[in-house]
């Protein structure tokens, strides 16, 4: 690759999961953050986070922020009804991303899972949890369906690898890859606690991959099957993730590798947070700061001459 691929956020990295969460921070307090911590793009939220399409593209303008993406989760083998809302949303996001006219913009589609599934985190490979191959079959198809309207709409679409959910795991990975043309995001934090090895992911699947999330993760923050039964998964998820460099992920081999790929344009760190309250912004601000410094260190080397007023 000539030209390494750019930094950018995710609202995730700001306590901002899948849903509404009790907080004070407000939605334009995010991208403000996001703005401050020196990043110039970003990932969406939840469709609908930050109003209307069109007001999603004026607050993102007034931060001069970026939309290069949103997850996007969907209900592979759900019921019909709950599918078409899942479209439903997608729609909403892609009506967002167009809005904010970035082009190439992608959807990242992943399987939402379910509460049993949310409490057998690292399900091996071949568990009798996994889908059939009926179920698998209605998977690909939607998925294919959710990434033909991505695509109709002039975006890209890509798959994310999600702990707890249908595609976690190698034979996952390996059944999704062989039913489905659709390109793979390669989160390191996920795939390393699915029990694939990142860096070696990013050359098997080099001419899948159009997008990277990069997270740092401790494996021993996973509670054991028998535990996580009797927990939620909200309970455990946010002490996962820590800051880049301090946890179990060969993140330098890792971003060593994404010189071998050819489709990607953004890098987007996730330090994945419990929801945020107002007064700890500041220093979740300066974390994602700091996440976004380390990452340019080591890709660009130190002293890069990024402009910002924190540079040494």
């Amino acid at each position: 690759m000539d030209t390494l691929p750019e930094i950018a956020a995710a609202p995730v990295s700001f306590g901002i999961f899948g849903g509404a969460a009790a907080t004070d921070v407000e939605p334009s307090d995010v991208v403000s953050a996001v703005a401050e911590a020196g990043y110039r793009a970003m990932e969406l939220g939840p469709p609908g986070l930050f109003g209307s399409p069109a007001q999603t593209a004026q607050l993102l303008a007034r931060f001069d922020v970026k939309a290069i993406g949103a997850y996007v989760p969907l209900h592979l083998t759900a019921d019909e009804q709950t599918y078409a809302s899942d479209l439903a949303s997608l729609r909403v996001t892609i009506d967002e991303l167009v809005a904010c006219g970035t082009e190439g913009a992608v959807a990242i589609l992943a399987d939402e899972g379910t509460e049993v599934l949310r409490r057998r985190p690292g399900r091996p490979s071949g568990d009798p949890l996994s889908l059939t191959d009926a179920e698998w079959e209605l998977a690909s198809a939607r998925i294919e369906r959710a990434a033909a309207m991505a695509t109709s709409a002039g975006l890209e679409s890509s798959f994310h690898l999600h702990l707890t959910t249908y595609v976690e795991n190698q034979a996952d990975l390996d059944e999704l890859v062989a039913r489905t043309p659709i390109p793979l995001t390669v989160d390191s934090g996920h795939f390393l606690l699915g029990g694939i090895d990142p860096v070696d992911a990013l050359t098997v699947y080099s001419d899948r991959v159009n997008h990277i999330h990069v997270k740092d993760v401790r494996l021993g923050a996973v509670p054991s099957t028998e535990v996580a039964n009797n927990i939620d998964v909200d309970d455990w998820w946010g002490d996962i993730s820590v800051s880049l460099g301090e946890g179990d992920v060969d993140l330098a081999g890792f971003l060593s590798a994404i010189g071998t790929l050819r489709s990607v344009r953004w890098i987007v760190i996730e330090h994945d947070r419990d929801p945020v309250w107002r007064k700890d912004l500041k220093a979740v601000t300066a974390g994602a700061r700091i996440d976004r410094r380390w990452l340019e260190a080591v890709l660009h080397g130190p002293n890069d001459g990024d402009g910002d007023p924190d540079s040494p």
